[in-house]
């Protein structure tokens, strides 16, 4: 919006401007709207630019000291950290934690060959909108499978796919303007629950079972090439259960944040967790081209307020949202830059 107000139609000018101030301002890097607004300001312009960010490194950690140099440049700026004396009181009393796991031999390839035949059949005579965003996500399973086992998989197919597809749907119909277009998506969303009771019925209530707190399993589960649970999964879910027991010790409710590489692994890997603990604990939280705005904002405001302790949440809430009360963070999937092990260390008051 800013870009558009200063760049693209020029009618807000800089010298209506004292100050701009860059929230997240690590990513004025290449063609950003942060880095183009900077740009269109005059070389004697007198605004005062601010950027604030919990890491300036955006990516992976190489050549520290060229990007720091190219961030300054880009926003005419001079990096500033506070002194450690300055912090005292301020910073966040942590400790970091690895815990092992065993590596579970998976064959991605079934998954993926049986997720397409379930849709083949539930999506006979389904609009081809539906189709081809349900069919697009088959694809994941494969990593589903490897990375939850054979009963992440199964919520995957059965509660995730939908979900998913009227979401994509949904940011689709906001970014374009024909009319047929947007008709045909609305009238793809609404084939969205017939579809969703095909795919349960697919697979034999292992996803609506896991919502009323009892084990429910895919009908496939006795041929699946998988275990029930990968060994990541069994390391989380004990891991978990230690937590709440301590936290039901303590009277302190264990308020968690789980990060997920993946879109896809959030939604089954949530219900693992409820489904493992026998009640409803956490709640899955993705960008909006995966997860509606709706769901997003109902599940980020039912953490918030305690409905629920744990959030199985994509890197969408490293950045930009305060997340309250929130007192661990589990890494279910390895960090690959400083940004996200700055950025989602920071969610832990």
């Amino acid at each position: 919006m800013a870009r558009k107000a200063m760049v693209d139609h020029a009618f807000l000018c800089e010298a209506n401007c004292s100050l701009i101030l860059f929230d997240e301002a690590h990513h004025a890097v290449r063609g950003h709207p942060f880095v183009q607004i900077v740009a269109s300001l005059g070389p004697s312009a007198d605004v005062r630019i601010v950027g604030l960010t919990a890491s300036f490194l955006h990516g992976k950690l190489c050549d520290p000291q060229r990007k720091r140099a190219l961030l300054e440049l880009n926003l005419r700026s001079r990096l500033w950290v506070p002194k450690e004396e300055e912090m005292q009181g301020y910073s966040l009393d942590q400790h970091f934690e690895r815990v092992p796991y065993e590596e579970s031999d998976i064959d991605a390839a079934w998954a993926v060959e049986r997720t397409e035949q379930i849709l083949a059949a539930a999506l006979e005579g389904a609009p081809d909108e539906a189709r081809s965003a349900l069919e697009g996500n088959a694809k994941k399973a494969g990593d589903v499978l490897v990375l939850l086992g054979q009963l992440g998989w199964s919520y995957f197919v059965a509660q995730a796919l939908c979900p998913m597809a009227r979401a994509k749907m949904e940011a689709k119909a906001r970014n374009i303007d024909n009319t047929k277009t947007k008709e045909q998506l609305q009238e793809a969303m609404q084939h969205l629950s017939d579809l969703q009771q095909r795919l349960l019925s697919a697979c034999s209530g292992g996803a609506s079972a896991a919502e009323e707190g009892v084990e429910g399993e895919c009908d496939e589960e006795a041929n699946a090439p998988a275990p029930r649970y990968s060994g990541k999964v069994e390391a989380l879910l004990s891991l978990l259960k230690y937590l709440s027991e301590e936290a039901d010790d303590s009277e302190q409710p264990l308020r968690c944040m789980i990060f997920c590489e993946r879109v896809a692994t959030t939604y089954p890997l949530s219900y693992l967790i409820n489904d493992f603990l026998g009640k409803q604990v956490s709640l899955p939280v993705s960008g909006v081209s995966a997860m509606t705005e709706s769901v997003r904002n109902a599940n980020l405001e039912a953490f918030n307020v305690g409905r629920v302790g744990m959030l199985v949440a994509t890197s969408s809430l490293e950045e930009g949202i305060d997340i309250q009360k929130c007192n661990v963070v589990i890494r279910f999937d390895i960090f690959h830059n400083v940004k996200s092990h700055v950025q989602g260390a920071g969610t832990r008051s």
